[in-house]
């Protein structure tokens, strides 16, 4: 009994290792939470996601569809199969191996996952977002890192400044990489758009994935130039896109030009930022060790 235990905990330990990924947290900042601590890019605070805004009553069945409902676009930008939209038949079934949840800044995500990040959404003084390039990958898929040097004032010293992070510093794990204006966002819906969820989802949807792009290396693309759609679908890193574009659902393209004039293949580039994982993945570490908890009880309780 006790070589079984040792050898089903060992295959636990390594499937655990080999399923774990990296998480990016959806803070969508509810009505209780406060504010939210300053994101360093913009050294900037994010209130409540007022949801009112965008056509519903602000209640809590409201709020948790439509967040889970741009939950599940953003995955849908990054889940993709990568052999089908590539034509690469070597990667058939295989997806970039990122994780996302919605969770609160300064706590560990609900899929147990030991790496994440958070992208804070909510009101807030800004343009429409904002992240900190490469904060989570480098383009060659090394560690994230912060680019420039960072200053904000503190309340408690009128006019001084407070460096929070420079150049070349390791973004710590938990760090907020990027914030969502859902305050400013809302001028880009037509007012027929109001109450509809599923424009206001790929409002939403599009611009998370935009940013959370940026921090995993993606530069802009240029809107104007020609480049790659995938199923006719606009792209997630355009910048001077239409505004009835951002209504509807956009996905990463496959060849195009960066904001710096240098030709671009965003989903490669994002391959080797993250690598890839089976679309049908191995259980997160969470549901493994339940799994075998209870298959130790069951097997203890038959031993009895």
């Amino acid at each position: 009994m006790k070589k079984i235990i040792t050898y089903v905990v060992s295959v636990t330990m390594g499937i655990m290792a080999s399923s774990e990924a990296v998480t990016v947290v959806l803070d969508f900042n509810d009505p209780t939470q406060g504010t939210t601590e300053r994101t360093n890019k913009r050294g900037d605070t994010i209130d409540t996601f007022d949801i009112r805004s965008y056509g519903f009553d602000d209640t809590a069945a409201n709020r948790t569809a439509l967040t889970n409902r741009i939950l599940e676009e953003v995955k849908a930008d990054f889940h993709f199969d990568i052999g089908q939209v590539t034509g690469n038949s070597a990667m058939n079934g295989k997806r970039l191996d990122i994780n996302f949840v919605i969770g609160d800044a300064g706590v560990a995500p609900s899929n147990g996952d030991s790496e994440y990040y958070v992208v804070q959404i909510g009101t807030g003084d800004g343009a429409f977002g904002v992240a900190v390039d490469s904060s989570i990958r480098r383009a060659d898929g090394s560690a994230g890192y912060y680019q420039g040097d960072s200053s904000v004032g503190p309340p408690t010293t009128p006019g001084g400044d407070l460096v929070v992070f420079n150049h070349g510093d390791a973004v710590p794990n938990g760090a907020i990489v990027s914030s969502v204006y859902a305050s400013n966002l809302v001028i880009q819906l037509y007012s027929t758009d109001r109450g509809d969820i599923e424009r206001v989802t790929n409002l939403f949807s599009g611009t998370i994935s935009h940013e959370v792009g940026h921090a995993l290396s993606l530069k802009h693309l240029d809107f104007s130039k020609a480049h790659t759609k995938v199923n006719g679908k606009g792209s997630i890193m355009a910048t001077g896109l239409p505004r009835f574009e951002w209504r509807y659902d956009r996905h990463f393209t496959l060849a195009g030009t960066d904001e710096d004039g240098d030709a671009t293949n965003p989903i490669d580039q994002l391959q080797t930022a993250l690598g890839v994982t089976n679309i049908t993945q191995v259980p997160e570490p969470s549901s493994l060790l339940c799994l075998f908890a209870g298959l130790g009880i069951f097997t203890l309780y038959r031993k009895r």
